[in-house]
């Protein structure tokens, strides 16, 4: 009895291979400062916040600006429905309410005076460097995120002086301020 009449006949078909993993962005964002922001929105009362990291300016004429929210973020159904956001870019001794604002949901609008409602009904944290408020006018899919496209229609910049207006950064997990001694 010959082997080869019990050989399988060569299979020429290239095996399957499984897709390879996406990049890992978070390899390469981690190790790059980014501004701490907090995004507050609000519509029929129900009040939005979240903390960021992704905010950009898109156009400074007319003004615009754009940041990222989660499909899963507990806020996006209000920015959405609202059309009506404010950035607020933290100041380096609000750590706190990066954190708060990046939590649990219920606990980010407790009375504590860090935050009131400005004349629109849109919550406005005290004492950030910078207030950009303004109308959704784009909500682009991208990915596991939206980018929302905003027109700035408000800044409200901080009365201290220079040398006590210091960002909050995020670099990597931790909390930064660009001025650290």
């Amino acid at each position: 009895m010959s082997t080869a009449a019990h050989a399988r006949p060569l299979d020429l078909e290239p095996a399957a291979s499984a897709a390879p993993p996406p990049p890992d962005l978070r390899s390469v964002f981690g190790r790059t400062a980014s501004s701490a922001w907090v995004v507050t929105s609000a519509q029929a009362g129900r009040l939005a916040g979240f903390t960021a990291v992704s905010i950009a300016s898109v156009s400074l004429d007319p003004p615009m600006i754009s940041l990222n929210i989660s499909r899963t973020s507990s806020s996006l159904s209000t920015v959405v429905r609202s059309r009506r956001l404010a950035a607020h870019l933290l100041d380096d001794g609000q750590q706190h309410l990066a954190e708060r604002y990046g939590g649990d949901r219920d606990r980010r609008f407790v009375v504590d005076g860090t935050w009131s409602l400005d004349q629109q009904g849109v919550p406005v944290v005290h004492d950030a460097v910078a207030r950009l408020s303004g109308d959704v006018t784009d909500v682009v899919d991208a990915g596991d995120s939206y980018v929302v496209i905003a027109a700035v229609s408000d800044i409200e910049l901080c009365q201290r002086p220079a040398q006590e207006r210091r960002p909050l950064l995020r670099l990597g997990r931790d909390w930064c301020s660009p001025f650290a001694s």
